[in-house]
């Protein structure tokens, strides 16, 4: 062995022993060496090939396992739930103080419980809106009659129309709702009507049920059932359509405002007193003394004879 590798290192030696031949073999080598050092990677490619792997399988499998989840998901029960799919990770769904999340279900909404109305997602103030409507002999007798709950909003209303079912026995041995016919259960005191009872009168929404007490508000109370025609909104139909369900109570007091004592904003706010007149009232005060009854306030002249009947209920000339 050690023989033969003697007889190697002095072949080589020799090979490469100094002289030209020598030289000429040395620089051949080692240009040998530097090119297969300088293309090594690229012959690996070479023989490798640079084609990428096929995943169009993976991806078509992938494809189908979202098609078979998302054809699980329909298939089940989901239609009583009702999920805000606005945000698309999972956490937020469950751990959201706020998540959007309510029950839906057919409902009547002369029947149903506080809890049902809870679950339906409605908020408190509406549930106890529906409750006093209930309490004081309101009835629903269409799925546009829930709308006229002053505080359900539009986006609620819209979520639950489709699950209103208002079925017949809901009123007694009353006759089928006639869509056609005015819908007046009870009669009301207008002076002292909260909206709730408003709304129960054919024609007349939560916006106009609103009005009408902003307006009796304003005045200090209604002293005609005339005055309600007066309401911004009020269509003369609408009026005569349920001017004979409202009432006067003979007991309330109207609310008065002392001529000699108000200044320009508390005579200017009252309905039946315009800027220029109460700039008028006050200038005239100014000039010749306090008011002593409604003639005086003719001679300003800047009242009709028909504004000064309409106001004299308000007016009063001492504290």
């Amino acid at each position: 062995m050690r023989t033969l590798f003697n007889s190697l290192k002095n072949n080589f030696k020799s090979y490469f022993t100094p002289g030209h031949d020598g030289r000429r073999r040395l620089i051949t080598f080692l240009c040998v060496l530097l090119f297969l050092l300088f293309f090594s990677s690229k012959i690996f490619l070479f023989f490798k090939g640079d084609s990428e792997p096929d995943i169009t399988s993976f991806n078509k499998e992938v494809a189908e396992y979202y098609a078979q989840r998302k054809n699980v998901k329909e298939k089940n029960n989901f239609s009583e739930v009702h999920v805000n799919e606005e945000s698309s990770e999972p956490s937020e769904l469950v751990n959201s103080a706020q998540t959007d999340v309510s029950l839906l279900f057919q409902f009547d909404p002369n029947t149903a419980t506080e809890t049902d109305f809870q679950k339906l997602g409605l908020k408190p103030n509406v549930v106890k809106s529906i409750l006093n409507y209930r309490a004081k002999g309101g009835k629903f007798f269409s799925t546009a009659d829930f709308k006229k709950i002053y505080t359900l909003d539009e986006n609620d209303f819209n979520r639950l129309k489709d699950y209103i079912v208002i079925p017949n026995h809901s009123f007694g041995e009353k006759k089928k709702f006639d869509s056609q016919k005015p819908i007046n259960p009870i009669y009301l005191d207008i002076n002292s009507a909260d909206s709730i009872q408003w709304i129960q009168l054919k024609g007349i929404g939560s916006f106009l049920a609103s009005k009408i007490i902003k307006y009796r508000n304003a005045l200090g109370g209604f002293y005609s059932v005339s005055q309600i025609s007066e309401v911004y909104g009020m269509k003369p139909e609408t009026f005569d359509s349920i001017k004979s369900f409202l009432n006067l109570s003979p007991n309330y007091t109207i609310k008065k405002i002392n001529i000699n004592t108000a200044d320009f904003d508390q005579l200017n706010a009252h309905p039946y007193i315009n800027q220029k007149q109460a700039k008028i009232i006050i200038s005239y005060r100014l000039q010749h003394g306090a008011y002593s009854s409604i003639d005086e306030l003719k001679k300003t002249d800047s009242f009709t004879s028909a504004e000064i009947e309409k106001l004299k209920t308000y007016i009063s000339f001492n504290d």
